[in-house]
């Protein structure tokens, strides 16, 4: 299960939605009617989207905390899910050899110091 933030949720698909309304604006100043159909049924959805967002119930999920657990070939590794921090860099994963407080792959929590400290 993935935890995410419902109200970044809604903002991101408003947006999209705005898009949309522009994109219907311009089928209709140059009456496609195929293209207008298609407009308004992305339209719809977004709309559905944003409304069964409040209307999904929210979950109270455990609170998991875990270390940092320095490697021998650099980086580190969670000690909840056991996975390295990775971010992107130009398209491909590479170690992230600064600690965060949270692990970008399970959530977890990083309140506890490193082996290594």
């Amino acid at each position: 299960m993935r935890l995410i933030d419902a109200d970044a949720l809604k903002e991101s698909l408003k947006e999209s939605r705005d898009n949309c309304s522009l994109w219907l604006q311009d089928c209709k100043e140059a009456k496609s009617q195929k293209w207008i159909g298609r407009a308004e049924q992305a339209l719809m959805t977004f709309n559905e989207c944003l409304m069964r967002i409040d209307t999904i119930p929210t979950i109270e999920s455990e609170r998991r905390t875990g270390k940092w657990i320095s490697q021998a070939g650099g980086g580190y590794c969670c000690s909840k899910c056991g996975r390295y921090a990775l971010h992107d860099v130009d398209g491909k994963f590479a170690l992230l050899f600064t600690k965060s407080k949270y692990c970008p792959n399970c959530g977890a929590s990083m309140e506890v110091e490193d082996e290594a400290d």
